[in-house]
């Protein structure tokens, strides 16, 4: 199972990590796995070139592991770029169940 943690800070997305794997079909073949690190990465690489924002990134290919986080409050096109990556998360576990992909959400103060 692919588990997203989405980490909120007063009323905005301070962090995300994607981590696992869906094993909803083989290596390669797995339209969730893909789906999902499609959306991590071209988050992430929207958070850098788009939003021109600074962050803490950590990845293990094997692990299926990918994550951002901020130490600072996220300028206004990043907190859009992480509620498009919310909506996506959403949209995979609406199309194909959270036997595939859960979300939690985390708290910090």
């Amino acid at each position: 199972m692919i588990r997203v943690v989405i980490g909120r800070r007063d009323s905005y997305i301070n962090m995300f990590r994607v981590s696992g794997h869906a094993e909803y079909d083989d290596y390669g073949k797995d339209i969730i796995c893909s789906a999902m690190s499609m959306l991590a990465i071209n988050t992430v690489n929207s958070l850098q070139f788009i939003a021109d924002e600074t962050f803490d990134i950590e990845q293990d290919e094997d692990e299926g592991l990918i994550s951002a986080a901020f130490d600072h409050k996220p300028n206004e096109k990043a907190e859009v770029l992480l509620a498009a990556f919310e909506l996506g998360v959403q949209g995979v576990i609406d199309q194909y169940g959270n036997e595939f992909v859960s979300l939690v959400y985390e708290t910090s103060e």
